[in-house]
């Protein structure tokens, strides 16, 4: 997603350089762009990866859903990062291997968080270990909440042809459901420590849309449509949400900014999952540290690729780097070292 640390929610400078060389046409085509860890473990088989405004804060209680949080996710709001690390250590059964560390970057209010290790990892080493019922599926989603009830609901996704989508919409459902619950949801501490603020086309002004070059313009909108389509219009007659939620299209657009920005299919399947603290682990073009893998429950584990140096990042891959564009406007980071970003863009 970047170049080389990058995350989804990395830094404005990359927008502003972006805008500034598009603007002043400087170049033609150069411008695209707990707390204690367990130690490492071996499983018993070798199991084969926002503009600044009045604060917007979430206050939900239903009937369906009696949880209650105040949570807020105006774009500049801090990151929960040491109540993430005590669930997934102290409550939730995730494992690191020692080392594993997430990282703060330099950008403000912890926008910028990553994987890293502070000591060497051996090659072949599990990094990480994520328990199967901890993990967001499309698939379990649509098995669980695709019922009679949601046909009205699945009509409206299909009449503005958004039916290419529907894993990320279940996905969205779920998220909300979860939300809904408030500090009752078993993920609420993960939710609150997602990032709110984004730098990629679905949180673009529609000046910045102008700035493009014509080929990421392109796929910059094709962005901002799927979008305006699992909007709250989408989501109006799904049974499983209260009307509140249906109807705030600040937390609809942040839950689709989550899916579309951390989900990812699972080897050998096409299904979409999100997986806790797997989330945490940035982008490389090159030699990713991490491969992740699915053993036959479904449980998550990341090996290490190689002998990986102590204060290295920790990366996966986030998808085909000689598209930089699409990965400017799914994820926001200008990936400066795919060679295509000189050419492509």
């Amino acid at each position: 997603m970047r170049n080389k640390h990058q995350n989804p929610n990395r830094r404005l400078h990359h927008l502003s350089m972006l805008w500034l060389l598009v603007t002043l046409s400087v170049f033609e085509a150069a411008a695209f762009t707990s707390t204690t860890t367990a130690t490492c473990y071996a499983p018993s088989s070798r199991a084969r990866r926002p503009q600044h405004g009045t604060p917007t804060t979430l206050s939900y209680s239903s009937m369906t859903s009696p949880g209650t949080t105040s949570m807020d996710i105006s774009e500049y709001a801090e990151r929960d990062i040491p109540s993430l690390e005590q669930w997934a250590s102290e409550v939730v059964g995730i494992q690191k291997c020692d080392g594993f560390q997430l990282t703060t970057g330099e950008a403000a209010y912890q926008q910028d968080v990553y994987a890293m290790t502070s000591e060497d990892i051996p090659t072949g080493t599990p990094v990480l270990f994520v328990p199967e019922a901890l993990i967001f599926s499309a698939d379990k989603a649509m098995e669980e909440l695709r019922v009679p009830e949601m046909e009205q609901a699945e009509k409206i996704l299909f009449s503005v042809n958004a039916g290419a989508d529907i894993k990320q919409y279940y996905l969205m459902i779920k998220l909300l459901m979860e939300i809904e619950k408030g500090e009752e949801s078993d993920w609420f501490p993960w939710l609150n420590s997602l990032p709110r603020y984004y730098e990629n086309a679905v949180s673009m002004t529609s000046f910045c849309l102008t700035c493009l070059p014509s080929l990421m313009k392109k796929i910059a909108v094709d962005e901002r449509l799927k979008q305006r389509n699992l909007s709250s219009y989408a989501m109006k007659n799904v049974p499983w949400l209260g009307d509140d939620i249906k109807n705030d299209e600040d937390i609809i657009k942040w839950v689709f900014q989550i899916v579309y920005t951390r989900a990812f299919e699972a080897p050998d399947s096409e299904d979409l999952r999100i997986v806790p603290m797997g989330d945490m682990f940035n982008h490389a073009s090159d030699y990713v540290e991490v491969e992740p893998w699915f053993d036959e429950e479904g449980n998550y584990y990341g090996y290490s690729t190689y002998d990986i140096s102590a204060g290295s990042p920790l990366r996966i891959s986030y998808g085909d780097s000689s598209n930089p564009s699409f990965m400017m406007a799914r994820y926001g980071f200008l990936d400066e070292d795919s060679p295509a970003t000189n050419c492509k863009l």
